[in-house]
């Protein structure tokens, strides 16, 4: 049976992707995996963002970051539960997971796992400068791993 595997974390979200995912799922008779990655470099940006413009101290303790932690565990199993509910619509079976790490590895490790036909993405939008040092985040992922990869913008 063919398994689509879709990435979604709280700065890659696309409705278009979610519906490829459970069209290309329903068209082959599959399964659909759905992946809530809540990366750990997102929640330190934010926390670097805040320090900066001043709205906290040079140093966030320990209680901004469960608290971030926990609000994006919440909204995570929100998504998951209406993703679970539109698949169930288009009948097709799907399994969701949400996950905490490092996005790429992540992903990584979900292709290995799970070994699906598909790989649905969403790319976040990464400053010009970023992209020039630290390359494109789609081509990293392209190169680790080995199916197909469908990439949407967020």
């Amino acid at each position: 049976m063919k398994k689509i595997l879709l990435i979604i974390t709280p700065g890659r979200q696309s409705t278009e992707a979610l519906h490829y995912a459970l069209h290309k799922a329903k068209e082959t008779k599959g399964t659909l995996k759905v992946v809530y990655i809540i990366d750990r470099e997102m929640t330190q940006d934010l926390q670097n963002n805040l320090a900066e413009i001043g709205f906290i101290g040079d140093r966030p303790g320990e209680e901004l970051s469960d608290a971030l932690n926990k609000e994006y565990h919440a909204r995570g199993k929100k998504v998951l539960e209406e993703v679970e509910k539109q698949a169930r619509t288009f009948q097709v079976p799907v399994e969701s997971e949400l996950k905490t790490g490092s996005y790429l590895d992540i992903c990584e490790e979900e292709v290995r796992k799970e070994t699906p036909t598909l790989l649905v993405a969403t790319e976040k939008k990464d400053s010009f400068l970023k992209k020039v040092f630290e390359g494109s985040e789609t081509k990293r992922l392209k190169d680790r791993v080995s199916c197909e990869l469908k990439v949407y913008q967020s």
